[in-house]
């Protein structure tokens, strides 16, 4: 159970280190206009409590550590460092004691905090839920109001099937960058991975692009992509050279990170474990970094129908309970699989093959947003459909759903999908060659 609420952050931060309980946590917060960061709810789930706010090492002071925009990294005068809401009145601190490590005050900090004062003050450590980590927030919170246009903006390629920096073949996964709003698009059949600025006429190659092998500045069939946030280098799925690779920025070359890794979708949690759906193995795998072997933790009963099986799983989401969520592909189904369970829950599809609002013909990915809203490229049935949680059928087409074609209202074949910070949606319209922009409307929320 959750509610959102707009709120003053003046009010939390006094409050909160005197909370026992989630219901006082609560109480304590008026219902009124967020003045510092109006773009932003928080959505507070009663069945957790307010944990210490997230480290963020070897971040400088004030950088950016969380999706949200008015978080920062502070300084610990005993060395640590943590994510935090940066704008807080500098009125509300104390300074720590004469040590400049010590305050008396519970659950706060001494930090460095110079926009406010030389000497260093004592900080509040409890506000998670404003700053959540950005490993954790893929997606943003969508009113479920929300529309989009049904007439679709070219964003990347869109030029004809080529291998000029302004074309893409056969494009099959995308990831954005909340901070600058660049996108990430694994150009499958030219074997690289294209970056595209905002407004851009032509991509940049940031991995691959050096014909298809095994060396290490070279990729074969790369498919789910994924960005560190914490150091903006790429993660990739090279998916005939069965290893994962990683491209740091400005790198002409990858390291493996993962090898004997039979990869068709990749997720990573926020501890830095990997998860990969096995297509033809028809199962999940964790992995550790530099591992050699992974863990089945979600299939591996052969292909089927059963809850504890899959048939031809595609792209996977992880969220921030470590829950996936996997395109079942062959089972034209979603399955939710929680952490260390033995069997996976269908949350859309799984009515056999067909185009009525609860089936789905050959899903390829999903991603789900904070509300627990799910985002599925409906892939044969060239569109991309919303459905709430626990629903029994979608609740809109978003995206295509009209015959299969080329123009701005049609979809080819979407195999992944991406959210930008707005709420804007993100199509790679596989056989168009392109990816297609679907602005958001948030007039009825």
């Amino acid at each position: 159970m959750e509610q959102t609420f707009h709120v003053d952050l003046g009010d939390i931060l006094p409050k909160h280190k005197k909370l026992t309980s989630n219901q006082k946590a609560m109480s304590s917060i008026k219902r009124r206009a967020l003045p510092l960061v109006p773009a932003y709810c928080i959505t507070i789930h009663k069945s957790q409590a307010l944990l210490f706010s997230q480290s963020c090492n070897k971040l400088s002071q004030y950088e950016k550590c969380s999706s949200n925009p008015a978080c920062g990294c502070f300084h610990a005068t005993d060395g640590n460092v943590f994510c935090d809401f940066i704008d807080v009145a500098c009125s509300k601190f104390v300074s720590c004691l004469s040590d400049n490590r010590t305050c008396f005050q519970p659950n706060t900090v001494c930090v460095q905090h110079p926009r406010c004062h030389a000497r260093p003050v004592c900080y509040p450590r409890q506000i998670t839920q404003i700053c959540p980590p950005l490993s954790t927030m893929t997606t943003p919170s969508i009113c479920s109001q929300a529309k989009w246009s049904s007439n679709g903006i070219t964003v990347a390629g869109g030029n004809g099937l080529g291998d000029d920096l302004n074309q893409l073949q056969f494009p099959v996964s995308i990831v954005i960058d909340h901070g600058d709003g660049s996108i990430y698009i694994s150009d499958e059949y030219n074997s690289r991975v294209m970056k595209w600025m905002p407004d851009a006429k032509s991509g940049i190659v940031v991995a691959g692009g050096n014909g298809r092998g095994n060396e290490s500045n070279m990729l074969n069939t790369a498919s789910q992509i994924l960005l560190d946030k914490k150091d903006g280098s790429l993660l990739i799925c090279d998916q005939v050279n069965q290893r994962v690779q990683r491209w740091r920025k400005n790198s002409n070359n990858g390291e493996t990170i993962l090898s004997n890794i039979p990869c068709v979708g990749l997720a990573m949690d926020s501890e830095g474990s990997f998860y990969a759906t096995e297509w033809d193995s028809h199962r999940i795998t964790k992995w550790f970094l530099n591992d050699t072997k992974g863990q089945i933790i979600a299939g591996g009963n052969g292909p089927g129908s059963g809850l504890d099986q899959f048939d031809h799983p595609s792209y996977l989401f992880i969220d921030q309970d470590q829950t996936l969520f996997i395109a079942d592909q062959w089972n034209n189904r979603i399955i939710k699989w929680l952490k260390n369970a033995k069997q996976g829950i269908v949350v859309a599809g799984g009515n056999d093959e067909g185009s009525n609002m609860n089936q789905l013909i050959f899903p390829t990915s999903v991603i789900v947003d904070q509300i627990g809203t799910l985002y599925i490229t409906d892939t044969n049935n060239n569109r991309l459909q919303r459905w709430f949680k626990d629903d029994i059928s979608a609740s809109a087409t978003i995206a295509g759903g009209r015959d299969e074609g080329p123009e701005s209202n049609q979809l080819s074949f979407p195999y992944d999908v991406a959210f930008d910070r707005h709420g804007n949606l993100f199509v790679v319209d596989h056989y168009n060659h392109r990816v297609q922009m679907f602005q958001i409307d948030t007039s009825d929320c």
